[in-house]
C-alpha cells in the first residue's frame, strides 16, 4: 500500500485492503497494476500514479466490479473501504445486482483438485535406542475452535519471490523489536471434516520424501448432484481449514459508511478488524476467482434457463455443514399481483410535446415509482431516462423521496432541445427536492424561484447524485441547501457541476451546507458560478469532511466562503482554483475549528478586487491550532490577490499569499468577459498572473477558476 512504503509501523487493515485490490486487479487483467520499471519506480508509482483502467485490458469486466477494485486501490486510505466486511458486503451486493443476472452460475465453474495419494515414507533404519516420541499433526479443530496462524508461517511467501530486490524490501517492512502478533481466524461455520483420514505420523530421521505431483484441476459438471461424484480435494484433507461456501449469496443491504450526527468517522482498528480481514480476504479471493472463471469458461446457464446453484442454506450457516453442496432450484423471481412476473419497465420516458407520453415530470416519476419492480433493485448504470422537452415551462417541482417511497437506482432527468426546460414551482416550494436517494442525475434545466426561499434542497444520503448545467435564479435564502447531505465514498460523491446561481437578495447564500441527519461529507462543487449581490457564496454551518470547491467563481458577495458555528470540525477540505471577485472578505471562520480539524488545503485561488482580508478568524484566533488544520505539505500555496496589504496576524488574519508574498500581492489582471453566462467569464486575458504551467486535469497548474487562453 502507498502508506506502507512510507511508514510500515503506522499502517492498519486498510493497507491489506489495498493489497487485496491489487490481487483482484491481477486476477481480472492478468498483470499487476504496475508491470514495468525498477523496484523503486514501482513503489513510487503505487504512491503517485493510477494504474491503467481494468476496462483497457478486459472490456468485458462489469463496471461495478471494476469500480469496487478501484475503491480498494485508492491512494488515500480514508477513501478505501474501511474494513474487510465493507468489501465483502459490496461484492455480495454486486453479485446480487441485476447487472450480473445474465452471467453463468457460479457453481458451474468451481474447480476441484484431484486427490493425490500421499507418498509412502521411506522405512527408517533400525535403531536399538529406546523409541522417541514422534510429533503428531494436530487434529482438525472442532466447530467453534480457533485456528491460530503464526506470522512466521508467511515468511516463505517473501522468500519465494523471484525478485530479490522486492523480497529484500518486503522483508524489511514492519521490522522492529516487538514480535508480530499471531493472526486469529474464527470460522463462521463448522469445518468440513474428512472421515477416516488418520493423522500423518512422521518417522524420526526419515529421508526427505519426493515432492507430490501437481494438482490437476477438474471442472465440476453442472449436472452433478453433489461433491460425492467428484473426489474430495487434498487441501480439504490436510489443511484443517473449513470448506468455503462459494454459492451466490442473497443480496443484502449495503451498510453506509457515512457519519451520523454525534458519531465520528469509522476507522478500522483493533483485533476485530484483523480477524474479519483474515476471514473476508480468503472468502473474497474465492468469490472473485469463481466469478472470473464463470465469465471465461461459461457453464450451465443462469436461473432462467435451468442453471443450478449451490444452496446457501436457510439456517444462516452458509450451506450444508458437512461441506457437500446440494443441487437445488433457484428461488422463483418475485411475482407481481396475479402470480405473473413483473414486466420490464420502460427505459425512456418523454415529457412535453405533441406526441409525448406524459404532460408533466411528476407523472413520469409516478410511472417509475409504480413500476419499480420492473427495474433492477440496484444498478450502477442509468436504468431510466426522462427526457423533458426544452423551451417550455413546467409549473411543478422535481421531487424524489427515498425515505418515504421505494425508487430504483439510476434515474436521469434531462432537458432536451436548444432552450432549457423551465421548472417554475408553485407556492413556496423549491424547484428540486431529493431526500435519501441513490444515483440520480438532473441536467440542463432552468429553475425559476423568484421570491422563493430555496431553489434546490438535497437532504440526507445522496449517493452518486449529480446536478449538472442548471441555472437557478431569484432565491432569497439559499440557491442550494445541502441539509446533512452526504455522498457515499464507495459509490461516488455528491456532485454539483457547472451550475449558475443568481441570488434574489443581498441576504441570500449561493450554496449552504447545513445541519441534517448526517455530517456533510463527500461533496464536490466544480465549475459553478455564484453571482450576487449575496451574503456569502458558500456557507458551511456544520461539521464537514471531504468537501471540494474547485474552478468556481463567487462574485459580488460579502464573504466568499463562510465557516460558521462553534466547535466545528473541518477535515479534508479542498479549496483549489477558484476566483473570488468583488468580495468584501475571502475565507472567514466565525470561530476556531476543533483540534481534530486537519488536511485543509487552499491552493491557486485568485482574489480579485477584494476589500478586506483573504482569510480571517473572527473569534479566538490561535496561530498554532490553525496551523495544525493546514499542516499538510503545500496546503497553502500559489494564491494570488489584487490586494496589496499583507495579512495582520494581530487581527486574526492568515496569510495565504505564499510562498512569494511580494510577487503574489498587488497583481493586475484583465478578463475576457464579465458576463456570467459567457463561456470565458472571468477568464484572464492580460496582466501579471502566471500563464498556465504543466500539470494534470486533477491538479491544474493555473491560477483562478479559468486558465489563460492563447489568443491571436
Amino acid at each position: 500500500a502507498p502508506e506502507q512504503a512510507l511508514d510500515s509501523h503506522q499502517v492498519d487493515a486498510r493497507a491489506d485492503i489495498y493489497s487485496l485490490g491489487c490481487t483482484m486487479y491481477f486476477l481480472l487483467t492478468g498483470r499487476p497494476p504496475f508491470n514495468e520499471g525498477t523496484l523503486a519506480q514501482r513503489l513510487m508509482w503505487h504512491q503517485t500514479k493510477s494504474p491503467p483502467e481494468i476496462s483497457e485490458t478486459r472490456a468485458d469486466v462489469p463496471e461495478g466490479l471494476a469500480e469496487i477494485v478501484s475503491t480498494m486501490m485508492a491512494k488515500d486510505a480514508d477513501n478505501r473501504f474501511q474494513t474487510a466486511r465493507d468489501v465483502a458486503e459490496q461484492l455480495t451486493t454486486w453479485i446480487g445486482d441485476g447487472e450480473t443476472a445474465a452471467q453463468p452460475p457460479v457453481a458451474a465453474a468451481v474447480l476441484v483438485a484431484k486427490p493425490v495419494e500421499p507418498p509412502t515414507p521411506a522405512p527408517s533404519p533400525v535403531d536399538p535406542s529406546p523409541p522417541v516420541a514422534t510429533p503428531v499433526e494436530p487434529p482438525v479443530p472442532e466447530a467453534g475452535d480457533t485456528t491460530r496462524v503464526s506470522a512466521s508461517e508467511t515468511e516463505k511467501v517473501v522468500a519465494g519471490t523471484d525478485d530479490p530486490g522486492l523480497a529484500d524490501f518486503l522483508s524489511q517492512l514492519g521490522n522492529d523489536d516487538t514480535p508480530a502478533p499471531s493472526a486469529v481466524v474464527e470460522p463462521d461455520a463448522p469445518p468440513a471434516l474428512t472421515p477416516d483420514v488418520p493423522p500423518t505420523v512422521a518417522p524420526p530421521e526419515a529421508p526427505p520424501a519426493p515432492s507430490p505431483p501437481p494438482f490437476t484441476p477438474v471442472e465440476v459438471a453442472p449436472g452433478m448432484d453433489s461433491a460425492e461424484e467428484s473426489p474430495p480435494s487434498v487441501a480439504a484433507q490436510s489443511s484443517g481449514f473449513p470448506d468455503l461456501d462459494v454459492s451466490s449469496p442473497q443480496a443484502t443491504p449495503r451498510r453506509s459508511t457515512r457519519s451520523r450526527k454525534t458519531a465520528g468517522r469509522r476507522r478500522a482498528s483493533g483485533k476485530g478488524s484483523k480477524m474479519w480481514l483474515a476471514i473476508g480476504g480468503v472468502v473474497l479471493l474465492v468469490i472473485v476467482a469463481v466469478v472470473v472463471m464463470s465469465n471465461i469458461g461459461g457453464g450451465g446457464g443462469g436461473a432462467e434457463n435451468g442453471g443450478e446453484t449451490a444452496d446457501p442454506g436457510s439456517d444462516g450457516t452458509g450451506g450444508d455443514a458437512g461441506g457437500t453442496p446440494t443441487k437445488v432450484t433457484p428461488p422463483p423471481a418475485k411475482k407481481a399481483a396475479g402470480g405473473k412476473k413483473p414486466a420490464k419497465a420502460k427505459k425512456t420516458l418523454q415529457v412535453g410535446g405533441v406526441d409525448a407520453e406524459y404532460e408533466t415530470i411528476t407523472a413520469a416519476l409516478a410511472y417509475v415509482r409504480e413500476h419499480v419492480d420492473g427495474y433492477s433493485r440496484r444498478s450502477r448504470r442509468i436504468q431510466v431516462t426522462i427526457n423533458v422537452l426544452g423551451g417550455q415551462t413546467y409549473a411543478e417541482s422535481i421531487e424524489i423521496d427515498g425515505k418515504k417511497q421505494k425508487w430504483p437506482t439510476g434515474i436521469a432527468i434531462v432537458s432536451t432541445g436548444v432552450e432549457p426546460a423551465i421548472i417554475a414551482p408553485t407556492g413556496r416550494k423549491s424547484g428540486i427536492r431529493l431526500n435519501q436517494v441513490e444515483y440520480v442525475r438532473i441536467e440542463g434545466f432552468r429553475v425559476e424561484v423568484k421570491g422563493k426561499p430555496t431553489g434546490v434542497v438535497l437532504a440526507g444520503a445522496q449517493d452518486r447524485v449529480q446536478l449538472e448545467n442548471l441555472v437557478i435564479d431569484g432565491f432569497t435564502e439559499s440557491g442550494i441547501d445541502l441539509q446533512g447531505a452526504a455522498g457515499e465514498p464507495s459509490q461516488d460523491a455528491l456532485r454539483l457541476i457547472d451550475l449558475r446561481l443568481t441570488a434574489g437578495g443581498a441576504a441570500a447564500v449561493g450554496v449552504r451546507l447545513s445541519e441534517g441527519v448526517y455530517d456533510t461529507s463527500h461533496v464536490e462543487i466544480t465549475g459553478c458560478r455564484l453571482i450576487g449581490p449575496q451574503r456569502a457564496g458558500i456557507q458551511l454551518t456544520d461539521t464537514a469532511t471531504y468537501v471540494a470547491v474547485s474552478r468556481t467563481v463567487v462574485q459580488s458577495a460579502g464573504v466568499a466562503l463562510e465557516f460558521s458555528g462553534e466547535n466545528r470540525t473541518w477535515r479534508h477540505l479542498k479549496i483549489h482554483n477558484n476566483t473570488f471577485s468583488k468580495v468584501q472578505r475571502g475565507l472567514v471562520f466565525e470561530h476556531m475549528p476543533t483540534d481534530n480539524s486537519d488536511n485543509v488545503t487552499i491552493r491557486r485561488n485568485l482574489f480579485h478586487e477584494i476589500e478586506g482580508p483573504e482569510c480571517l478568524v473572527e473569534n479566538g484566533y490561535v496561530e498554532l491550532q490553525f496551523s495544525q488544520m493546514v499542516s499538510t505539505a503545500g496546503s497553502i500555496t500559489e494564491n494570488w490577490s489584487t490586494r496589496t496589504a499583507p495579512a495582520d496576524l494581530k487581527k486574526g488574519e492568515r496569510e495565504l499569499m505564499l510562498p512569494g508574498l511580494k510577487q503574489q500581492r498587488g497583481v493586475k489582471v484583465e478578463f475576457s468577459s464579465t458576463d456570467p453566462a459567457a463561456s470565458d467569464f472571468l477568464e484572464p486575458r492580460d496582466g501579471t498572473l502566471p500563464r498556465r504551467g504543466p500539470g494534470n486535469p486533477k491538479d491544474p497548474a493555473f491560477i483562478g477558476a479559468q486558465p489563460f487562453r492563447a489568443r491571436r
